[in-house]
This record gives C-alpha cells, structure tokens and sequence, in this order.
C-alpha cells in the first residue's frame, strides 16, 4: 500500500479468490483526493466455466454532490459483454450503458426454480439530461408453470412530459402479458406528481399453480390460467380503473367445467357504459360487465358450472383515492354492501385446487349479505352443508354438519344454529423429550351442558391414559342432547 507511505499515487490493490466453480482476479488503484475513486487494470471472472474479462482499463469514480462517473468501461467473453460510459448525477446526466449477457447456471445457494433461472439477459439505457432517459432491454428462457419457454421485452422513456413504458411476456406462439403505461415524468427526488395515467394490462392465459412456492418448484401443478384485462385512465389525483377477469380451471374433469369471472370498476363517480368504453379504448359486451357502476369500488364474482351461475358475489365500497400525493379515505356516501350467494355447490368438483394431502367432500349453500353503514353494516344469511368431510393427510379428519344464519351488526354480530360433527379424528405428535410428563384430568373440550362429549382415547407408550405421554391419537364425538 504506497498510501501509506505518503505516495500521492494512492492505494494498489490486487484481489484473487479461486472456488471449486468459480474464480476472480481484480487489480486497481484507489488514488488520493477529495472523491471516492477506482482505476482498475485487469478484472476476470469466471462462473460454471464461462468467463468475463476487461478489454482495457477502466475508471468508476463516485461524484462530489452524489452521483457516479464510469469511464471506458468494457467487459468480454464467454459469458457476454458489458460496456457503459458516462455521468449520472442529480444535477445532470450524460450516460450510456450496454449488458448483454449469457446467464451462468444458476448457483445451488440461490433458492429459486432452475425453470425460472434466465438464459440471457440484454439491456440497453441511455441518459441524455436529467429528465430524458431511455431504456429497453429482454430476458429469455424462463419457463412458466405450464412449461412454455418466454421471452421478456421491456422498454422505457422518459422525459419532460412523461414516463412511458411497455412490458411484455412472449410465448411461443402468442403473447401472454402486455402491459403498457404513462405517468407523469419523475422528478429529481424519485417521485411522483399530478398528471396523465394510462396504464393497459393484457393478460392472454398466464397459467396459474397450485403449490404453495411455485417460485421454487421445477414441476409446479397446474390449475388453471387467467385471462382478462385491467385498465386505468385520468390522472393520478383522479384515476378510473376497470377490471375484467377470467380464470379457467384444469386438473380434473368436474373442475374444468368451471370459470370464475372477477369484473369491477373503480371511480371517484358513478361509471357509465360510455365511462367504460372509454376505460377499456374498446367496444364493451354488456352493460353489465363491470358490476353495479356505482361511485368508488364496485365488483362482481360469479363461479359458473356449465354456463349456470352457481356464486355470485357483489362488493360496493364506498371510497376516494389519490395516488399523487397517495390517500385513501372513505366517501361522502359511506353506504357499502357485500353479498354473496350460491347454489348447492359441490366441495368435491374444487377438490383438485387444494394441496394433494388435503381431501374435500360433500355440499355447502351460502347466503350471506352485509348491508348499510360502512363502520356498522347490518348482517343476515346462511351456511348449511350436507355429506361434507375434510381430512388433512392422516392427521385430521372430521365430518361435520352445519346449519347456522347469521345476524345482528358489526358492533353485536350474532350467529345462530347447530354444527354436529358426527366424527372426528385429531392425531397428536408424539411427545417431545424436552416435555416433562404431567398427570392429572385432560381437559378435551370446555362446552355448555347442553352437549354431550364422549371421547375415545387410544394409548400408547408407558404413561396411564390420563398422562400426556400415552395420548397418541384422539376420537371425538358431540352431538346435542337437546
């Protein structure tokens, strides 16, 4: 370190790391001075036998005031190349940068699927000022849930007018998201003011999965796939939005005689059809489409079978919403609804949406409605079953009946009615070691006396059957003596 020495040339530094796939070579000089600099000589890497290498010497150098300055920096090899040169500071920008890269294989220590682990990556940005900037760039090779390859486009400009922006996810054969954007330019700070909103977001069948980490399953389970759009228009002290979904369901042959459609709108006014027309930029199909178009949030669910609606769900919220400055309030009408309606609908039919150590069986009908003011809506339905059964591998299983209606308001809600559970089955852990054992009456369930409990305790181990260490697995029965 001539530094140390009182050389005004600076530190020298030179770095070497070698592992089993995997090494580097870095040689630089960290001169004296007021900034924050690196003049590097020589980098090389090399990642799963694919190298990058500096074609020249190069400078990054961190700016008086915030800000970075690269200067000739261009890197070569196997893996792809990288080149960018110029300043990006808060008072002014002059900068060009270019990544075109072959992605390594992706490390064991990164928790992701291999399928979502990109081929290539390739991006392009240019900054001409503070408020002109450009951007576009792909990723290709991951592969979604249904195993279709993709091909990621996006692309952004900004500058005293706008932000714009597109985003695009290509198949194989079709496009399966598009989404294009304008915003207000950002300012100097990153943030956002007033201005025009226009977002448009396609989607064209993106399958959904079923686990519960798809992020890191190589051979996620399909389910279903989702199509529909989602828009929005006015400005960002204003927004309108419309949403039109449609979500189309595989893995058994009852299941994919289902759709669930999710339609809603959002505006500080009440929506109508020539709103809508105006959301979408296209020809509406029903007047209906969008829910009850009324002022703030407005949805609608329907879970059809066979083009017959078996739920129906419908949300009214009154609401007002700014997203420059950001504020979420209520609205002047402070009046909400939520309803939800079914048919007989047969649990067994959705039995392939759940984790497969979880079995689903038997019937439910459900009215439910929540009516009036938005801080004390008035409640009143129903929820009754018929043959239902739920096991959770062999841990739980349980088959109740249940016919209860539901009453009162959000201050004193009230739920009335019987649930008999004709059989039950609860296996408990084995004890741990660091337990210590306890003797004395288990308490199984505190209930009023108008039930009777009767329990089947099945031991084993040492203990008595009243000691926790005999307890194994549990059967209970309750039924009304009434």
């Amino acid at each position: 370190d001539p530094a140390d020495t009182g050389d005004p040339a600076g530190a020298e530094v030179r770095l070497e790391a070698d592992g089993s796939d995997s090494n580097i070579l870095i040689a630089f000089r960290v001169p004296r001075g007021n900034g924050f600099s690196v003049l590097a000589d020589t980098f090389f890497t090399s990642l799963s036998g694919q190298t990058l290498a500096s074609t020249k010497p190069f400078a990054i150098s961190m700016l008086e005031g915030g800000g970075i300055k690269v200067e000739e920096l261009s890197l070569e090899g196997s893996i792809g190349n990288i080149r960018a040169s110029g300043i990006a500071s808060p008072d002014s920008s002059d900068l060009a940068a270019h990544i075109e890269i072959d992605i390594p294989r992706k490390p064991d220590m990164i928790k992701v699927a291999d399928r979502l682990w990109p081929d290539s990556v390739t991006v392009d940005v240019r900054a001409d000022g503070l408020s002109r900037i450009t951007a576009e760039g792909m990723i290709s090779g991951i592969t979604i849930v249904d195993g279709r390859k993709t091909t990621i486009n996006f692309t952004m400009s900004s500058d005293e007018r706008a932000l714009q922006a597109s985003f695009n996810i290509e198949g194989p054969e079709k496009t399966i998201v598009s989404l294009e954007g304008t915003l207000p330019p950002l300012q100097n700070n990153g943030t956002l003011t007033d201005g025009p909103l226009l977002i448009d977001l396609a989607i064209n069948g993106i399958p959904i999965s079923g686990n519960a980490n798809p992020f890191v399953a190589d051979n996620p389970r399909l389910i279903g796939s989702l199509s529909g759009r989602i828009a929005a228009r006015g400005t960002l002290s204003d927004p309108e939005a419309v949403i039109l979904l449609d979500c189309a369901f595989t893995g058994g042959e009852e299941l994919e005689e289902y759709i669930l459609s999710i339609n809603g709108t959002y505006a500080r006014e009440a929506v109508s059809d020539t709103g809508l027309v105006r959301l979408l930029g296209t020809r509406k199909k029903t007047a209906a489409s969008a829910g009850n178009l009324t002022p703030g949030l407005s949805a609608a669910l329907t879970l059809r079978k066979l083009k017959e609606d078996i739920l129906t769900g419908v949300l009214e919220y009154p609401m007002d919403v700014k997203l420059a400055p950001f504020r979420f309030e209520k609205s002047e009408t402070n009046k909400m609804l939520l309803e939800v309606k079914s048919r007989e609908l047969a649990l067994t039919d959705l039995d392939p949406l759940l984790p497969p150590d979880i079995d689903l069986e038997g019937i439910i009908e459900i009215e439910f409605r929540a009516a009036g003011d938005l801080d004390n809506p008035v409640f009143n339905g129903k929820l009754k079953t018929k043959g239902m059964s739920i096991a959770v591998a062999s841990d739980f299983q349980a088959s109740p009946t249940v016919d209860i209606e539901f009453g009162g308001d959000l201050l004193r809600p009230s739920i009335e009615g019987r649930v008999v559970i004709e059989r039950a089955l609860l296996r408990l852990p084995e004890m741990k070691e660091s337990l210590h054992d306890f003797e004395g009456d288990a308490i199984l369930w505190a209930a009023a006396d108008s039930f009777r409990i009767a329990a089947d305790t099945i031991s084993s181990g040492n203990g008595g059957p009243d000691s926790l260490d005999a307890v194994s697995y549990t059967h209970l029965r309750a039924h009304e003596t009434n």
